[in-house]
């Protein structure tokens, strides 16, 4: 081996060690914070609680609930509100560190989420029920993330779709020119935009009658997950 590939040989490694230790390091980081957080939290009387239920007559069990709480709890983070979120026998306890306005963030935490585009040859009125036979184009698992903007006046969802979600909305919209792309969330439906031309780059707007509130609650809903049920506020209580 010639002393110039020997050379480049240990540069390449010292490279990647650095690169490994940075990883580390990034990791221990996160991790101290997260620690901190949970001690803190433990330790100190919080700001304000929620307790939360499911909606519903059915069974839910334990692993249901978990994954209720993993979603409310990513919801929580990606709105940077700091709050711990436990399973608390067969309801959820939402611990908040800072005071916050309980009847939005319950919103936030209570509605499924469920988002799903729908064909349609008409125009559909905004707030109607959706019908149960309609042509599913895409749902909320078609979408990778999801941001706020302001358009004209008017707030908006924009969304960039996953691999798969891009493939199926230039499909769709190659052969639908002039057809309906109807968006519900939850049942209700938000708008529905005509298709003028295909949607090829994997990009998308929800458009609906949004103020910045209920816009930034949708857009963390979707990237926060949709919730496997529905949930109520049934205690809350502020610490003065």
């Amino acid at each position: 081996m010639s002393t110039h590939t020997r050379s480049l040989r240990l540069l390449f490694i010292a490279l990647g060690s650095l690169v490994i230790l940075a990883c580390c390091c990034l990791l221990l980081v996160s991790a101290v914070g997260f620690l901190a957080f949970t001690y803190y939290m433990q330790t100190t009387t919080p700001a304000a609680v929620l307790v939360l239920a499911p909606d519903t007559t059915a069974t839910v069990s334990p692993g249901d609930l978990d994954a209720a709480r993993a979603v409310v709890q990513k919801r929580l983070d990606a709105s940077a509100v700091r709050a711990r979120v436990v399973v608390d026998g067969n309801r959820l306890r939402v611990e908040f560190a800072e005071p916050v306005k309980l009847p939005a963030v319950g919103q936030l935490m209570t509605e499924v989420g469920a988002v799903v585009f729908w064909d349609s040859p008409r125009p559909v009125p905004v707030d109607t029920t959706m019908p149960s036979d309609v042509q599913v184009v895409l749902t909320d698992a078609d979408i990778a993330q999801a941001e706020v903007v302001l358009s004209n006046s008017r707030w908006q969802v924009a969304v960039t779709l996953t691999p798969d979600g891009r493939t199926k909305i230039a499909t769709y919209t190659q052969q639908n020119v002039g057809h309906y792309l109807v968006i519900a969330r939850d049942g209700l439906v938000l708008s529905s935009p005509c298709v003028n031309q295909p949607i090829l780059d994997g990009r998308a707007v929800i458009t609906g009658q949004f103020d910045a509130n209920s816009a930034h609650t949708l857009a963390v809903q979707l990237r926060g997950g949709r919730l496997p049920f529905p949930l109520i506020v049934v205690e809350a209580d502020e610490t003065p």
